[in-house]
């Protein structure tokens, strides 16, 4: 089990110098004065490396990290979340994404907490408030329908049965 919580760490290294990257492309995009000092995604991204990193102190010795049920459902959830930040991360860095897209990392898991306790509608209304406040974009019910449906399918499809988010 040390080994899976090590290699996580691992590659949560490799995704914090990805979103280095794309925060610094996204600086240049948007101008320093109108930016927070760091993203939500790093802030994120910092929380699970303390996790992990406190999970492997704990274990004296190479096998005798065991994780209990709850903490195997948290690491699912943040490698769910981190999967998420690396594809938008990266199809940023490969230029199939606009660098604006970063915007809708935070706002896409708070959509997830409706969708996951099948509140759709509730969704909805968190969609288009958030559009209209932080973007002042005004979206219609279908267009706010036709993202949220969208992103509740992109879930489906990458959560499976591992649903823990």
């Amino acid at each position: 089990m040390k080994k899976l919580v090590t290699n996580s760490i691992e590659k949560l290294l490799k995704l914090q110098t990805l979103c280095y990257d794309t925060d610094k492309m996204y600086e240049e995009k948007q101008g320093e004065d109108k930016n927070v000092p760091f993203s939500e995604d790093l802030i994120k991204l910092q929380g699970y490396l303390a996790q992990l990193e406190d999970w492997t102190s704990e274990a004296k010795y190479e096998d005798e990290l065991i994780l209990n049920t709850r903490q195997r459902q948290t690491l699912a959830e943040m490698m769910f979340r981190c999967n998420e930040m690396w594809r938008t991360r990266k199809a940023v860095m490969n230029g199939d994404l606009e660098i604006s897209s970063l915007d809708n990392t935070d706002l896409d898991m708070k959509l997830l907490v409706f969708i996951k306790d099948n509140q759709k509608i509730n969704a909805i209304k968190e969609y288009r408030r958030i559009m209209k406040e932080r973007y002042r974009i005004e979206k219609t019910l279908k267009e706010s329908k036709e993202y949220v449906d969208a992103l509740a399918h992109r879930w489906e499809r990458q959560a499976g049965e591992h649903r823990t988010i």
